[in-house]
């Protein structure tokens, strides 16, 4: 059977789902829920993207997420491949531990996102890991963070909390949020279950009109998303070499410096550390472009330059200024 095709936007919002290969209890501890969240976290740095909601279960994660930079496939590709080479490394293992291809089903602003992000965070109470009066104190999702004064940048919660009933994002907010879930977990359960199939099946998530206005826009823009499709890898360096380039700049360095100074130079490593903490930038891009050796010594030798120098390093400070790379 051929492949559904993944859509694409600058302005994409997603219900992404996957499980466990063979549906193993992939996330089976504790400690393991807390890596899976670090590297989520990661690739929404890496890749710009605004989570709205997440939550980490045994054998699969939910998540709710919008792609200003229209990167949902490599941004997923970078989270799963990285968090597998992680867990392999780890425990000395080999081997798939994704079920396939992970879900991605178009989310509609507004009534639809505040569904699927109740949904997601209603989770731990269907599976009876918890009870509802005590859904805050799952830890591996994003409703305890939310709760939080001090949370990730990449949480947003301003949309879809506004549109629940102008929920403010304060304490008071929160605990009418709270109350809110509980009244829609005591709703008929029959209806909760054509809901969980309706927001985890098919490819859209949205009233009639919008999917109308999804497939005229995708049969119009159709030869633009093959072409950004195919020639992803190609965008990619785009965007990795502007940053490059900016880091340069702030530096004062040029091209002439790179062939010149020393392949592990401070200020080749504070570039080389921030591609990496900003982009999906990989090892062989960033040795050619630094002139810094063999790819294989780049990533040993940033991690000894993020351990030891890295809050001493005033090119590392320069850099880390620059809010936002324009990519």
């Amino acid at each position: 059977m051929a492949r559904k095709p993944r859509i694409e936007s600058n302005d994409g919002l997603y219900h992404i789902i996957n499980r466990g290969n063979y549906r193993r209890d992939l996330f089976y501890s504790a400690k393991t829920k807390r890596a899976f969240k670090r590297t989520l976290i990661e690739a929404c740095e890496k890749s710009g993207w605004w989570l709205y909601a997440y939550v980490i279960m045994r054998n699969h994660y939910h998540l709710a997420i919008a792609t200003p930079k229209g990167n949902l496939i490599s941004g997923m590709q970078w989270l799963q491949s990285t968090f597998a080479n992680r867990f392999n490394r780890l425990r000395e293992e080999n081997g798939h531990l994704f079920q396939g291809r992970y879900k991605s089903l178009v989310v509609e602003p507004g009534t639809a996102l505040c569904e699927v992000v109740n949904y997601i965070h209603l989770n731990p109470v269907r599976a009876g890991i918890v009870s509802i009066g005590r859904l805050d104190d799952y830890a591996f999702s994003s409703l305890p963070n939310f709760l939080q004064r001090k949370r990730e940048k990449v949480l947003h919660c301003n949309d879809w909390l506004y549109d629940l009933g102008r929920i403010e994002d304060k304490a008071a907010g929160w605990r009418e949020y709270l109350e809110l879930l509980r009244q829609i977990h005591t709703n008929d359960h029959e209806k909760l279950e054509k809901q969980r199939r309706r927001l985890s099946r098919g490819w859209c998530i949205g009233s009639r009109g919008y999917k109308k206005a999804l497939v005229k826009d995708f049969k119009e823009s159709r030869s633009l998303m093959h072409i950004e499709a195919r020639e992803v890898q190609e965008l990619n360096e785009l965007g990795w070499e502007t940053t490059w380039e900016e880091c340069l700049r702030s530096l004062k360095k040029t091209k002439s410096d790179i062939e010149k100074d020393r392949k592990s130079a401070e200020w080749k490593l504070a570039i080389a550390l921030v591609l990496k903490e900003r982009t999906s930038a990989r090892n062989g891009w960033i040795a050619t472009r630094l002139n810094m050796g063999e790819y294989n010594s780049v990533s040993h030798n940033i991690s000894i330059f993020r351990r030891e120098q890295k809050n001493r390093s005033k090119a590392y400070r320069t850099l880390n200024k620059i809010k936002e790379f324009a990519v």
